[in-house]
């Protein structure tokens, strides 16, 4: 099975795409994606490659407090983002893969938003959207309910 085959599958079909390195951003865009249907959602990469990201002009998400002010001083209002809140939330059936509990290193915690809010300020940047991500094994509808 060829992973650009699959991604042209789903472009096709109406998917956007996340990609968690600038490699899988040019992947997609070799299988037909446009960089509107791409968000970058780095987590523990090099700030160039969220310069390239932003050169290509895919979505960026950002889930770091450092990682924000360096990009809002980099950018400043230029370019719009958004932000991955970790929502404090324990979810799933597999401790393993949850990714939205307190000691979770994805995501700026929710007790931070402030923080967010004072950045965004400062360098006059423009939030466009907000991201969670707790874990991919939910079952209970309660739990989006109390990220929400």
């Amino acid at each position: 099975m060829n992973n650009i085959n699959i991604l042209k599958l789903l472009q096709k079909e109406g998917s956007g795409l996340d990609a968690v390195s600038i490699q899988e951003i040019h992947l997609g865009l070799r299988a037909g994606y446009t960089p509107q249907e791409i968000m970058f959602k780095p987590n523990c990469v090099d700030f160039s490659e969220i310069k390239e990201a932003v050169e290509i002009r895919v979505h960026i998400n950002i889930d770091n407090l450092s990682i924000l002010e360096h990009f809002g001083n980099t950018f400043g209002a230029t370019v719009p983002y958004c932000v991955r809140i970790n929502p404090h939330i324990m979810a799933g059936g597999n401790s393993n893969i949850s990714v939205g509990h307190i000691n979770s290193k994805f995501g700026i915690s929710i007790q931070q938003v402030k923080h967010i809010s004072r950045i965004a300020k400062n360098y006059n940047i423009v939030i466009n959207g907000l991201h969670m991500h707790t874990e991919s094994d939910i079952l209970d509808a309660e739990v989006f309910i109390r990220g929400c």
